[in-house]
Order: C-alpha cells, then structure tokens, then sequence
C-alpha cells in the first residue's frame, strides 16, 4: 500500500508544467502496475486507508483531531498491541488547541514545538511583574500577582487567600487608587464603625489587618525593584543590567526560589541571566521599555515540558516528522498560507539579484514542503484534515488537496471518444439591402 500511495501523490504533485493531461498519467501508473504483475488497481490501493475530513473552523478541527487521537489509543492492533497516532501540522496554534483538548481526558500528547514560556506559571509571573514595574497600582496586575500560585507571603495566622479576598473587596474596587497610601487608607476605613455606628465583627478585622501587611509587603518590593530607576544623574532611566537585577530580585521576593524550579523556571532563569550578562552593553533603558522587551522574550520563548507525556500521542511540525512514523497520521492545517506557505518577498534582495548573487529562489522551500508532505501521506492510515474558515475568514484549501483529488474523479470514468472536431464556421456576411 505504502509504494501505490507513493506512486499516486508524486504524480499528483508534479510541477504544474507537467500536468497537462492527468488521464494520460492515470493510464501511465495503470499500465506501469500491470507490467509489475500486480492485479489490482493502483489508484484504489492508493488511496485506500487515505481519508479527508472537511470541518467548518480551526475549533472544530482540533475536537474532531483530538478525538481521532484519543481512539487511537482505545483501539489496539489485532494482535493486541498498543496503536500510535501522530498529529502533523505546521500550525503551532491547532496544535497547542488539540494538546489542550487531550489534557481534558488526562491525556499528555508529547508535542515537539513546546510551549510558549508566557503559558507557564514561572513565564506568566515573569510577564506580570514586568508589567507591575511600569504600573505598580494597576488594580489589575496587583490581582494577578498576588493571586499567582507562586506567589507566597508570611502574613502570620491569617491566610493569604483571605488577606487576597479582603484587598480586592476593600480596596481595589471601583475608582482606580493613586498611590499604596490610597490602597492603605481603603483598608483603615473598612475597619472603622459604619454609619450606625456598628464595628466588623473579628474575623473581618483580622483578614483587613492581613490584607494592609500584604500591601505594606508589596510596596516595599516594587519601591525596591524601581529604586534603580530614579533619576540619579542626568540620564533618564537605568542601565539593562542593574534593571535586569533589581526585577530580579523582585521576582524572588515574590516567589523566592520556587520561581525557578522546573523547566519553565529555568527557561526564566536562563532568560533574565542573558538580560543581567549582556546588558551592559546594550545602554539604558526605562520602566516601560523594560516591560515591553521583557514581555516579548517570554512570549517567543517556548520550553519543551517534558514530563507524564503519553509514548503513543505526538504532536509534530512538518520537519520533526521526517523520521517518524505512526499506525495514524493527521496531516492537518491544510489551507493556503498555512501549509504550505507563502513565499517569503525580500525587501532587499529580487529574484534577478538572488539568482546573480547564487541564493535559492524563494520557491525552493516550497519544494521541500511538498516533500514533507509527501513523506508523511505515505503511511498507512493518514487522515487529511481542512478547515473551511480560519481567523474567521474563508480558507482557501491547500494546493496538495486539489492536486490528489484530481485524477481521482477522472480514474473512475471512461475516457471519453476520439472525435473529429468540427471546422469552425467561417462567418458569410450578407446585407438584407444592397445601397446604390
């Protein structure tokens, strides 16, 4: 089966010069089998075990994706062994969408494109605290910190998810706060009597009590993390390394050292090194330009979890799946622009000067996905998988669908008779009215 789907879809993806007569092809591969002895046709066996799943958008792709891969895992071989499923897309996004799916069902699928760090607890507090800097009264990311699960105060009996609970109902509703005094001075009022003179009852002024330390807690981190910034000279804001220092520092305030455990811990730890060890060189820079590169490395950062990962589910972009091979492979995100791309356009660099200067021609990666396409359609059991809309808007579907479903029609009708084409009809003009 393996060979006749070869045979099939490299004669379907052959370039567009050669073509030109696709029944031509088919009597070729059909006469070709028949000198080889073999019996049956070879565009049936082709395509047997090759199967196209049309769905309407990127969400459904991903259920119906993940629910082909859960029963691969529920249906074993007929001698009883365990199958394997291999999902193929170039599309990071569906594959992080159908690795979220399996999770619900306990399932881990061992994706090769990772996860991106800002996904990840270590990433995510790193991301906020850079944010934190350049606003540290926004109710919004004081929330998110404290409520983070790496995030851990000594507030004495009181528990922190009470103290949490107390500060966001007390002080940080309703009109933004200017500054920790205002924060401090919502909390004292919640403690003092109400308007008919009636005090809170114990507990509420306890967990108050709590949530004010919280806040003192919290202060005095981001007043030390922004200390470097102050215009101590001349020069407005600090250099990269002693900022990359003082956030830090602020982080492990925060967090202490569980914010670098694990994986993405070290993907944190390695990235706020590199800013510490090369950024002395990189000149000054302010609060909100520190949030915003710091925000954009955490979010091209993408870390390979690793762990529980389940031995028969993988996730795998185009390349990665070269040297694998699965009982059932999806080939999915098969819509123009996706897979395969567009051509890249150099703003630098035309086709004439790339060609003087030796370089391929954009189009040679283009070639090289066709190929990986090829490889993988070629097992067993693959299933195609398109999307009729993606980013809420229609998708047009991948050049490698259209090439294999054309001879397909035409392999099973007849070719039709040899005719012999009428000459046209010369036009004889005649006037009704002869003018004398």
């Amino acid at each position: 089966r393996g060979q006749a789907r070869q045979r099939l879809v490299n004669e379907t993806l052959r370039p567009a010069e050669a073509t030109d007569d696709w029944r031509r092809a088919i009597r070729d591969l059909r006469s070709t089998a028949a000198a080889r002895g073999e019996a049956r046709d070879p565009i049936a066996e082709g395509l047997q075990g090759l199967s196209l799943l049309t769905v309407r958008a990127e969400e459904e792709a991903a259920a119906a994706i993940a629910l082909m891969m859960r029963e691969t895992l529920e249906t074993p071989n007929p001698d009883g062994t365990g199958r394997t499923c291999a999902l193929v897309t170039p599309d990071q996004a569906l594959g992080r969408r159908v690795a979220a799916r399996l999770e619900r069902w306990g399932v881990i699928p061992d994706s090769s494109a990772g996860v991106p760090l800002s996904r990840l607890p270590a990433g995510a507090l790193v991301d906020l605290c850079a944010r934190w800097i350049a606003d540290p009264v926004q109710p919004h990311l004081l929330l998110a910190i404290v409520k983070h699960p790496l995030v851990r105060f000594d507030l004495g009996d009181a528990p922190q998810a009470a103290a949490v609970a107390a500060l966001e109902e007390h002080a940080l509703r309703g009109p933004r706060p200017r500054d920790f005094a205002a924060i401090r001075r919502r909390l004292l009022e919640a403690v003092e009597p109400d308007r008919r003179g009636k005090a809170p009852p114990e507990w509420k002024r306890e967990r108050l009590s709590a949530a004010t330390r919280l806040v003192e807690r919290l202060q005095t981190a981001i007043e030390a993390a922004t200390a470097v910034f102050l215009p101590q000279t001349e020069r407005n804001g600090a250099d990269l390394n002693a900022a990359a220092s003082a956030f830090t520092r602020l982080i492990e305030t925060l967090a202490g050292q569980d914010a670098w455990a694990g994986p993405d811990g070290e993907a944190a730890a390695a990235l706020l090194s590199g800013l510490i060890e090369g950024g002395a060189s990189l000149g000054r820079i302010d609060q909100t330009d520190l949030a915003k590169l710091t925000t954009s490395l955490v979010r091209e950062t993408v870390v390979r979890t690793g762990g529980a990962t389940h031995p028969s589910l993988r996730i795998l972009g185009a390349i990665e799946a070269r040297l694998v091979r699965a009982d059932r492979m999806i080939l999915a995100g098969l819509e123009e622009g996706v897979w395969p791309q567009a051509a890249p356009t150099d703003p630098f660099l035309s086709r004439p000067m790339r060609k003087a200067l030796g370089l391929p021609p954009p189009e040679r990666r283009l070639g090289q996905t066709a190929q990986d396409f090829v490889q993988a359609a070629c097992a067993d059991e693959v299933i195609l998988v398109h999307s009729e809309r993606r980013g809420g808007q229609p998708a047009v579907r991948s050049r490698w669908l259209w090439r294999l479903e054309r001879p397909t029609p035409g392999a099973q009708s007849p070719a039709p008779p040899n005719r012999t084409p009428r000459p046209p009809h010369r036009p004889d003009p005649s006037p009704l009215h002869t003018c004398t």
